[in-house]
């Protein structure tokens, strides 16, 4: 792959992963220095200790040298998984159920799910009810 090739895949790696300054990845594991284009070399000490542990990106304007963490490393976009915030659990009054505010934002309750949608028709319903 061409360092040209290499910069448009990570450019569609960005904006497919919705990386931007503070997201959080995964280090899966190492590269060979120039993998697939990438436009530096894998600094086999330091960087090794990345790999299966998390980073959070500084900037990914980088183009051909990779995507700079907050330990002022670059790595290129193939050894990278984004990491997904966790669902946050809400224990309900009645204490019989757990809500879960899910990352695409629905709630889920059991195993229904509620998108955020309905989830405002609700409260706006129940507001008003409140006011009855």
């Amino acid at each position: 792959m061409t360092r040209t090739k290499y910069t448009a895949a990570q450019e569609a790696f960005i904006a497919l992963a919705n990386l931007k300054t503070g997201s959080v990845v995964r280090v899966m594991r190492s590269a060979k220095d120039n993998e697939m284009g990438w436009g530096t070399y894998w600094n086999n000490k330091d960087m090794d200790r990345a790999v299966g542990n998390t980073r959070t990106v500084e900037s990914v304007d980088e183009k051909h040298l990779g995507i700079r963490m907050t330990d002022g490393f670059y790595y290129p976009f193939f050894v990278l998984q984004p990491v997904l915030p966790e669902p946050v659990e809400i224990k309900l009054d009645s204490g019989e159920y757990t809500a879960a505010v899910q990352v695409d934002g629905s709630v889920k309750v059991g195993c229904q799910s509620i998108s955020t949608e309905t989830l405002d028709k609700i409260h706006a319903a129940s507001v008003k009810f409140r006011k009855a």
